[in-house]
Parts: C-alpha cells; sequence; structure tokens
C-alpha cells in the first residue's frame, strides 16, 4: 500500500472516531424510567416468518437458476450447477427478482430477532436456526460467500449488544481470553473453509483446482482490498459516470430502477503480485466516487457520530439502538471489502428489526420508576 493510499484511509478513520466522539458527548439521552417486569417472545409467529422468507428465498433461486432438487442430491450435480451459475452470474447476471430481496429481507429480520433475543436471554431450540442454514444454501448454490459472512455477523453482533445491554456491560473485549482467542480462530477457520468450498464449486468438478491454487486465489479478497485501493486512487483520473450515492447504496439505485448494479462490484481491475487482478477496492473508493473526497469524509464523521449516540442510547438501556448500532458496526467491520449498505436486504432488516422486536416480544411495562443507575432491561 503506497504512502498516499495509507493517508487517505487514516484520514477517513480518524474523521469517523472524531464524529463517533462528538455523538456520543454531545448528544444527550436520559436513561430508560420505566422497567421491564415481564419479556413475552412469540416463537411461533417468529419462528414462521424465518422459514416462510428462508423457503420463498431458495424457491426463487431454484426458479430463476433453473435448478432442480435432483441436481442438488449429488456433489458432482452441485458442483455442475454452482459453475454454471457463476459463469451467467459474471456475463449475463441471474436477474432475481424483487421477491427475491423482499425474502431476504424478511429472512434478516428473523436473523436480528433470533440474535438480540438470544442476547436477552431467550432459548431457541435447534430448529429456530434452520431457516438461516436454508439462507446460506441457496447462496451456496449460487456461490455467493458475502451473504453468508454479512448475516453470520448480523446475528453475532445483534447477540453481543443485545446481551450488554441487558447486563448493562459495556467492557472492551480481551482479545487474550482464552475464549475469546478460540471463538475468533473458530471463526477465522469457518470463513476460511466457506471461502475454500465456494471456490471449488466455482471452479466446477471439471476444473478442479489444488489447495494451493484455490487459497493463492483467495487471500486477494482480504489483503488484496487496500494495495487495489492506493493502485486506483494513484491512477484516478477525477471522473465520475455514476449516480450520486451509487456505490455506497447500490441496491436502492438499483431496485428503483436509477442504475443497474455492476457485476463484481467494479469492473475494473488492478493487477497486484504473482500475477493476480483484483477489483475490491475497500469502501472508501466508493465513498470518494459517490460522495467526493470531502464529502466522503462528512459521510465517515456522520457515520461515527451515528454509531457514538447509538453506543450512548445502549448504555442508558435503550434497547432498540442496538439495530442502529449493529448496522454501524457491519459497515465498519466490512469496510475493507464493500459497502455493506450496498445490498437493500441488509437496510431493510435493520430498520425492520427494532418494528419486528416490538412486534414478536410482547411486552408488559411496569409504572415503577427506577433509578437510572439499576441494571435491567429496558426498551
Amino acid at each position: 500500500m503506497t504512502a498516499d493510499g495509507l493517508m487517505i484511509v487514516s484520514v477517513f478513520l480518524i474523521t469517523t472516531l472524531l464524529g463517533s466522539t462528538v455523538g456520543y458527548f454531545a448528544v444527550p439521552i436520559s436513561p430508560r424510567a420505566t422497567k421491564i417486569t415481564n419479556f413475552e417472545l412469540r416463537r411461533g409467529q417468529l419462528y414462521i416468518l424465518g422459514y416462510v422468507s428462508a423457503v420463498a428465498g431458495l424457491l426463487i433461486t431454484l426458479q430463476t437458476t433453473g435448478t432442480s432438487f435432483v441436481q442438488l442430491l449429488s456433489p458432482s450435480g452441485l458442483m455442475s450447477i454452482a459453475q454454471q451459475i457463476t459463469q451467467e452470474r459474471y456475463t449475463a447476471g441471474l436477474g432475481l427478482p424483487m421477491t427475491y430481496n423482499v425474502a431476504n429481507s424478511l429472512l434478516l429480520t428473523y436473523a436480528i430477532v433470533l440474535g438480540v433475543t438470544l442476547g436477552l436471554g431467550f432459548k431457541h431450540a435447534w430448529w429456530a436456526y434452520v431457516p438461516i442454514l436454508i439462507f446460506w444454501f441457496g447462496n451456496i448454490i449460487i456461490t455467493t460467500r458475502a451473504p453468508i459472512i454479512f448475516s453470520a455477523s448480523i446475528v453475532a453482533f445483534a447477540f453481543i449488544y443485545g446481551k450488554a445491554i441487558v447486563n448493562n456491560k459495556f467492557a472492551p473485549i480481551k482479545l487474550w481470553n482464552a475464549r475469546v482467542l478460540l471463538t475468533l480462530i473458530l471463526g477465522g477457520a469457518g470463513v476460511l473453509g466457506l471461502f475454500y468450498f465456494v471456490q471449488t464449486l466455482r471452479f466446477g468438478e471439471s476444473g478442479a483446482r489444488d489447495a494451493a491454487e484455490v487459497l493463492q486465489h483467495l487471500r486477494k479478497w482480504p489483503f488484496g482490498s487496500l494495495p487495489s485501493f492506493s493502485m486506483w486512487w494513484e491512477g484516478w483520473s477525477g471522473r465520475v459516470e455514476t449516480p450520486f450515492g451509487y456505490y455506497t447504496f447500490t441496491g436502492i439505485l438499483d431496485n428503483l430502477g436509477i442504475a443497474e448494479r455492476v457485476k463484481g462490484g467494479f469492473d475494473e481491475y488492478v493487477a497486484l503480485a504473482a500475477g493476480e487482478r483484483g477489483n475490491v477496492y475497500t469502501i472508501f473508493r466508493g465513498l470518494i466516487m459517490d460522495f467526493g473526497f470531502t464529502g466522503a469524509g462528512v459521510f465517515c464523521f456522520l457515520l461515527g457520530a451515528l454509531g457514538g449516540v447509538a453506543y450512548k442510547g445502549m448504555r442508558r438501556g435503550r434497547l432498540m439502538m442496538f439495530s442502529l448500532y449493529t448496522a454501524i458496526i457491519c459497515f465498519m467491520l466490512w469496510s475493507f471489502v464493500i459497502s455493506f449498505f450496498s445490498f437493500t436486504s441488509h437496510i431493510a432488516c435493520f430498520v425492520l428489526g427494532p418494528l419486528a422486536l416490538k412486534y414478536f416480544a410482547k411486552r408488559h411495562v411496569s409504572s415503577q420508576r427506577v433509578a437510572p443507575k439499576l441494571n435491567v432491561a429496558t426498551i
């Protein structure tokens, strides 16, 4: 990564940090004064939402790609259809209908409610997680790994912040804790395994590669984005032909018919080491092209400010702030790859998440006033 690229990324990160500080200390949020004495979860209706949305999304995927269940019953059949779909996805495009986005939005809404209720202390049977597995399987068929990882992030952070709110514990995570290290190692191994499996499916049975070649291809996804951004910045002419906000909110503009989504995010590639080409440029290329350099800085500041407000709200017992904070954390976590808000279903689930939680979590609120410092779960 060049010095100029590193400086630009650093400026945006510092601006985001400054915004979060201003948001936290400048916006007053009083603790919730009413105590939740009974919190009942409508599990049956919640699970129906999960299964209906997951099955609908899978059926739409199979119908759009012309895939039958019989083809999925054997490894060779799965690899054959996956390779065929991959070629179509990167050439003509799959053309998944709007109903597919609706189904995914509802499924991710289910996922975020599932995660936060776990954090609040509710227990779910194993089959409550089946809708998420169905969603993952549908994405494996079309060899899209990002939705799988992103959905796991949504569930994980919703769980973490729900648990933090109900226990009133917001201490920084101790990375050297044995449990945390084990979780990170297993999570990293799971992501690596997913990448290897999906990439193998993309190559297909007839074009099988050895493990070294697959891993060499995959390393540019997490590690090549910063060098790619630097190379793009050095050669960028300053010309922009896309609509305002296109790369940051691609899904919305695509669904509204304003601008079609570019396959793979960017159709321009840069040469990385060992002859590898990459088209992953971090979110910062998109922000600069969408809003200009100054506008990108303003966006980062406002994003940080919203994060600071949401974090303060959670510390004050405002449960519904978990959705906003989860959205911002997920955006920042995957900033080295792509805009988390470029998927319509992500934005929809963070908007629908608090509304769904209010519906599926039947609340009985006591009129008893409680002191701000009491450790209570509030909404």
